[in-house]
């Protein structure tokens, strides 16, 4: 699993791309395409839960 962080300040047209429209925003992608998006902070153990299904 990677992370990548985006500042959408200095990447608008990133992140219109992606349609982040909140921050925190995390997106999993598998193959090259969206699989998950979450908005909002997550506690250790909630991001941990929601990861959990996307590692296989």
């Amino acid at each position: 699993m990677r992370f990548a962080k985006l500042d959408t300040e200095a990447g608008p047209a990133q992140a219109g791309r992606f349609g982040i429209r909140s921050i925190p925003m995390l997106i999993v992608f598998k193959e090259g395409r969206e699989n998950a998006r979450q908005a909002g902070l997550m506690q250790a153990g909630q991001l941990k839960r929601w990861l959990e299904p996307h590692l296989l």
